[in-house]
């Protein structure tokens, strides 16, 4: 692949190959590592199952989610100089976007998704505390006129 990209097409410099190879390589070990860090942080010591509901641990989901915003970022600000190709907008725009979205993007979707998982647990307390309605009635016209007695 080095011989491809870097000597045949020049697509990339060695080094920038190299350092892409290097960031691949430690990537999955942060990934492998999270769910001890998580319950290391977090004090939790429960059991927990993959069908485990998301909104019943909010701190959890949320982290998950900004996660995957984070990285969506630096999948989508890798491409900054075709968005602004497309786009027709300058290139010093869709960087300092960036800038600011890798910050502030993974923590507003914490904040959003944690909201949601509130929201939606207290959704829950409600329908438990009060219940379901199943039935509906209905007043029927003759049941409220008054009887006539029997002769």
């Amino acid at each position: 692949m080095q011989r491809d990209l870097v000597q045949q097409r020049g697509w990339i410099a060695r080094q920038d190959f190299l350092d892409g190879v290097a960031l691949g390589q430690i990537m999955p070990g942060p990934l492998a590592l999270y769910p001890f860090l998580e319950r290391w942080v977090a004090g939790d010591k429960r059991e927990h199952h993959v069908r485990d509901r998301p909104r019943n641990a909010p701190a959890r989901t949320a982290v998950g989610m900004a996660g995957v915003t984070f990285y969506g970022l630096l999948w989508l600000l890798g491409s900054n100089d075709l968005i602004a190709s497309f786009l027709n907008i300058q290139l010093y725009w869709t960087t300092w976007f960036g800038r600011v979205a890798i910050f502030a993007g993974p923590v507003i979707a914490y904040l959003v998704t944690k909201l949601i998982c509130l929201g939606l647990q207290r959704k829950d307390g409600d329908l438990l505390e009060h219940g379901v309605d199943t039935a509906s009635s209905a007043a029927c016209p003759a049941a409220s006129s008054p009887r006539k007695p029997a002769r």
